[in-house]
Formats: structure tokens, C-alpha cells, sequence
């Protein structure tokens, strides 16, 4: 029976691309140094790289979120990445669960999705685009919908 769901955090709970773009470019420091465009968001990514782990968990806080995790994992606990299924297995080892007791709801098909199969987790898409039609794997377009896919 399921007991757990898993969230990922970037791309499924925070819009985090977006969200890095469009600061980025409101705060105009990218044009300081010639950078524009579709380059700004690039040269973010770049530069915020070495402070995002910490950042992780200032984002739940802010966003008010770190009050509704009963059980934060962070990437930067895990034995490896996802979609290494020892990512997947370390959370199930962490949540004292069984793999048909937990859910994986995630925005990357690869990472999130396979990867959470492949230790025997069900798993749901966040395909907020629509561009994972033909992936054959439960697809939900906003995070409401995941109830729905729960309760079934």
C-alpha cells in the first residue's frame, strides 16, 4: 500500500530554469558584462553551480515547504546521483520502505522516472509541456494531478 511519496525538487516542486532566467535577467547583471539573450540563463548556470547544494535547502525554507518534509534527501547525501539506482535504493534504506510502498514524482524521465523504476518504485511524470506524450509512463501536467494519480 503506498505510504511514501517522493518529490524531486528542481523542475517538479521549483520551476528552478525558469526561475534562474528570469532573475538573471531582471537584475541586469549579465548586460553589465555583454551577456544577453538566450546566454544570460547559460552563464547563470554557470556561475551559481558551486553555490547550488547549499542552496537546496534555503529553497524549501523560503518557498515555505521545509515545514511539509517529513524526510528531506538531499543529492548531496546520496552514495550517487540519480538515476543510479543506489540513489533510489539509500531513499527506500532512509524511509524503512518497501519499493511497491513508495511513489517517484519527478520532471526528468531519466533521472526521476526510470531511475525510480528500476529499483521496482512506481513513478509519475511531470510533463508540464506535454513533450513526453509517447513515453509510456504515467504523466501528470501539474502537481495537483498527482493526487488523482495516487488515489487510483
Amino acid at each position: 500500500m503506498l505510504s511514501t511519496v517522493l518529490f524531486d525538487l528542481d523542475g517538479t516542486l521549483v520551476d528552478q530554469e525558469s526561475a534562474a532566467a528570469a532573475a538573471a535577467a531582471a537584475v541586469g547583471w549579465a548586460a553589465e558584462y555583454g551577456v544577453t539573450g538566450v546566454e544570460v540563463a547559460a552563464e547563470w548556470a554557470v556561475v551559481s553551480e558551486k553555490h547550488y547544494r547549499r542552496y537546496q535547502r534555503f529553497k524549501l525554507e523560503r518557498l515555505g515547504l521545509a515545514a511539509e518534509i517529513d524526510l528531506l534527501i538531499a543529492g548531496d547525501t546520496l552514495p550517487a546521483g540519480k538515476p543510479d539506482p543506489r540513489a533510489f535504493a539509500h531513499a527506500l534504506q532512509r524511509l524503512d520502505a518497501a519499493p511497491h510502498d513508495v511513489m517517484m514524482v519527478g520532471d526528468s524521465l531519466t533521472n526521476d522516472v526510470r531511475g525510480a523504476r528500476a529499483v521496482g518504485i512506481d513513478a509519475v511524470l511531470v510533463d508540464r509541456s506535454g513533450r513526453h506524450a509517447q513515453a509510456g509512463v504515467p504523466r501528470v501536467r501539474s502537481l495537483v494531478q498527482v493526487l488523482d494519480v495516487v488515489r487510483r
